[in-house]
């Protein structure tokens, strides 16, 4: 499957992921852009020769980096984010 398809899976995985958990539809967007983005980031890392430990690790460090400051600036829940972030692997 090429990288791209790849990644909008991704997305549409986090999105339904997310709506099961009831993530208020203002939220939806941004664990979507960062599940798609780690999920590439994870890909990448495993297509350069990483294991898939470290493939985990990047997307998660990413995803840590990113949304701990969206967090706390846009007042969201962090867990759900980290809940809805699950299914990139």
């Amino acid at each position: 499957m090429p990288l791209w398809l790849d990644v909008i899976a991704a997305g549409v995985a986090v999105a339904a992921f997310s709506v099961f958990f009831s993530t208020p539809l203002r939220m939806l967007g941004w664990p979507v852009a960062i599940g798609m983005l780690a999920h590439a980031m994870r890909w990448g890392a495993l297509k350069a020769g990483a294991g898939v430990a470290t493939g985990a690790l990047v997307a998660c460090l990413l995803v840590g980096g990113i949304l701990a400051p969206v967090a706390r600036r846009w007042r969201m829940p962090f867990a759900r984010h980290r809940l809805c972030l699950g299914s990139i692997g």
